[in-house]
């Protein structure tokens, strides 16, 4: 029974100094993933044109953009699965800048640099998801972002036992027996632990995953049959282009009936192909898609295909947790519980700290007095 207490409270050092060390950065984690849960819907009610007009072919859609941004573009993506607005990227000297485009009128709405190292404009959701992801220093930042996903997960994991240790879960929602200011405090922290511990358990899991896929595939490869995505052959030149960008996609959309573009990488000597990501209609990605064709651009001929809906077992799992970390998954109410949970964590940081301190304080005060 002691060897239980001293573990217990060992255990629950640990998830303090974790949550003092760590729980602004946590709280950064939280509130920034927060924000981006919705950020394609706002961004597509803010700059997408009122009309009920067609989207443009995509012939169209790259001519206009290239002459409007006065270079070539190099690729295309849609902010959702109606490609109301494109996202054309085009290089400008050693990095790409990227011009909004409506995919009705091929009209520029926005541009940015997503490279940007301070928020501005419309780049600001950009830059928020590489603060989120990477700290903006790249994949060194994403390491960093997976390492503390592991204390994260091990703090809540903690409190969450810890809740269960002491056998009174009821104990939780039962606010009114506590008197003092701090035993507030504490049952606050311990009721909004416990309610949200097991939607930040799964959601953190699936970003350190997220956070450690580069290395990860690697192992899931050799051991799980998992299926590395298609990496074209650069060559010295730029390939003879004989098929347009819509005659390439009628060929994509040929090998996958009712799927919609999500991206589409245009020939260059780095890619010499077409290269399609594609949505389908029961897609794990609810907005992203994972299926992926690569289509030679002098014959049409198929060079690559990955069916999302068939693929390994370890790609249909994996292609899966991105949703699950986005609450995709689970339409509006899983965005909304992911939101929620993402706020949670600068609450936890408040608690635990205020808490911490006023303990400090009270023992403090108690010493003094007894000498």
């Amino acid at each position: 029974m002691m060897r239980g207490r001293h573990l217990k409270t060992r255990l629950l050092r640990v998830h303090l100094w974790l949550g003092i060390i760590l729980g602004f950065f946590w709280s950064l984690q939280g509130l920034s993933g927060a924000m981006l849960v919705f950020n394609r819907d706002i961004q597509a009610a803010w700059l997408a044109p009122a009309g009920a007009a067609a989207p443009l072919p995509l012939d169209t859609v790259i001519v206009r953009a290239n002459k409007a941004t006065g270079a070539k573009v190099t690729r295309l993506e849609t902010f959702g699965p109606d490609p109301l607005l494109l996202l054309a990227y085009y290089p400008v000297e050693n990095s790409d800048q990227i011009a909004v485009i409506d995919g009705r009128s091929g009209v520029v709405v926005d541009r940015r640099d997503p490279a940007a190292m301070l928020p501005s404009g419309g780049a600001s959701w950009g830059w928020l998801l590489r603060l989120h992801e990477t700290l903006l220093v790249g994949e060194a930042g994403m390491l960093l972002v997976g390492t503390s996903g592991l204390f994260l997960l091990t703090t809540i994991l903690i409190g969450f036992w810890n809740v269960g240790w002491i056998g009174k879960w009821r104990d939780a929602f039962r606010m009114t027996r506590l008197t003092s200011a701090r035993q507030r405090l504490v049952g606050w922290h311990r009721l909004l632990g416990t309610l949200a511990a097991p939607a930040l358990l799964v959601m953190v899991t699936c970003g350190i995953y997220l956070a450690f896929a580069p290395q990860l595939r690697s192992m899931l490869t050799a051991t799980a049959g998992y299926q590395m995505p298609y990496k074209p052959k650069a060559q010295v030149a730029a390939p003879d282009v004989m098929l347009t960008a819509e005659q390439a996609y009628d060929v994509a959309r040929q090998h996958f009936p009712g799927a919609t573009l999500v991206r589409l990488v245009l020939p260059t000597a780095k890619s010499p192909v077409y290269l399609f990501r594609l949505l389908q209609r029961d897609d794990a990605r609810r907005w992203a898609g994972t299926s992926t064709i690569a289509i030679d651009p002098r014959s049409g001929a198929v060079r690559d295909v990955y069916d999302s809906a068939r693929g390994p077992l370890a790609n249909r799992v994996t292609d899966a947790i991105y949703s699950i970390h986005t609450g995709d998954v689970a339409g509006v109410a899983g965005r909304l519980l992911v939101m929620l949970a993402g706020l949670s964590l600068p609450v936890f940081a408040v608690t635990g700290v205020i808490s911490w301190i006023r303990m400090r304080r009270r023992r403090s005060f108690a010493s003094a007095r007894a000498r």
